[in-house]
Parts: structure tokens; C-alpha cells; sequence
């Protein structure tokens, strides 16, 4: 039985096979708050769609990929034993292989996130409600302790780094 069915969606290059890719995740949501998932990519440089593997790492958040080193990023949201999960799942675009991204220690206390690109580097905006927001941002990629965070003080009306200019 069908819950409801979404659509995710990703755009980034592939360096190795200079090719530019559309990545189309079909997402179906059950009662029981399990997702299928089917996923497709598209390669501009061959003018074809392709199965790849579907996406297994829980149910994916963001509506669009973010792309940074090679590889497209999607938040997802998953059930370990009694406590919920987040994690930030990638898709390198040569390969077509999934990953995880080893996340920072956001602190204590519940926050709403949210997956952006800052400057080229993979980031997660973290609002605390009612106290402040953190930017997280990992200046090298793939590397865990790369993570940095400067945290701005009442800053916990911001929704993404659309909003955001550089000083």
C-alpha cells in the first residue's frame, strides 16, 4: 500500500569521464514508514538513462543533491533500535557508488539541519530553536576532523545559505 511517493533529485560533473550527470531518485513511502526507492541517472555525455542501485540509507531529505568533490550529498533520516538518525549520504558521480559522510559532533541538545554547499565545501547549518546556529563546514573532504563550526549567536531564523552573502 502507497503512502506517497516523492521525487529527489541531483545535478554534478563527472571528472573522470568529462560528463555531466542528472541523478533521479523516485522515493515511495509504506504506512509502516518504510521507503522504496528507485534510482536513475542520466548522462549528458552519452545522451542515456541508467538503473544504478537503489538508495538504501534511509529516507532522503533535501529535495536536490548537493554536489561538492565529485559526489552528489543528500541528508537522510533512518530508525536505529528506538532513536531516530541523520546522515549525509553521497553518490560519487564516476563510480555511481553510495556513501556515508562521517558527521561532526554537533553538540547537545535538539536542532534542525540543514545539508548545504559553503564555498565549495560540503556543509550542515544546525539551528538550535531559541538559543543559536552553527555552521559546520568540512574543509577537506572526506576527512572526519576537517569538520569546523563557528557558531552565530541568535541567528535561529535562518533556513538556508541562499540567504547567506559573504562579508
Amino acid at each position: 500500500m502507497r503512502y506517497g511517493c516523492f521525487i529527489i533529485y541531483g545535478f554534478g560533473y563527472d571528472l573522470c569521464n568529462d560528463d555531466y550527470k542528472v541523478v533521479v531518485i523516485f522515493c515511495v513511502l509504506r504506512s509502516g514508514g518504510s521507503c522504496e526507492t528507485e534510482v536513475k541517472v542520466y548522462s549528458l555525455r552519452t545522451d542515456t538513462w541508467r538503473r544504478i542501485g537503489d538508495f538504501c540509507h534511509g529516507i532522503p531529505l533535501n529535495d536536490s543533491g548537493r554536489y561538492a568533490s565529485g559526489s552528489l550529498h543528500w541528508s537522510a533520516s533512518g530508525v536505529q533500535g528506538s532513536s531516530y538518525s541523520w546522515d549525509i549520504v553521497s553518490l560519487d558521480l564516476v563510480n555511481e557508488v553510495y556513501g556515508k559522510v562521517v558527521l561532526p559532533n554537533f553538540g547537545e541538545g535538539r536542532f534542525d539541519s540543514t545539508l548545504e554547499i559553503l564555498r565549495g565545501c560540503l556543509s550542515v547549518l544546525c539551528i538550535f530553536p531559541g538559543t543559536r546556529s552553527d555552521i559546520w563546514v568540512m574543509t577537506e573532504y572526506g576527512q572526519t576532523e576537517s569538520w569546523s563550526s563557528d557558531a552565530t549567536e541568535c541567528c535561529q531564523f535562518v533556513v538556508s545559505f541562499q540567504y547567506l552573502t559573504p562579508a
